[in-house]
């Protein structure tokens, strides 16, 4: 696996940890279950990702990882 790869992956494990722990923190703040924040975030990350441009898609997502 190329290092750009796993940098990739990396990143985007990065970004799918931390939005959230923060968005299950703001759901905490306003008295909501953390998980339902995490979930929310997982929803509208996949939603997200579902209608962008495959140009951008090749950015985010690396071409061995997709199926």
């Amino acid at each position: 696996m190329p290092l750009g790869n796993v940098l990739q992956a990396l990143i985007m494990l990065a970004v799918v940890l931390g939005g959230s722990v923060l968005v299950g923190d703001l759901f905490r703040r306003i008295k909501q279950p953390a998980v339902v924040g995490v979930i929310a975030f997982g929803l509208l990350l996949g939603t997200i990702l579902a209608v962008l441009p495959h140009s951008m898609k090749s950015v985010l997502i690396s071409a061995t990882s997709r199926s």
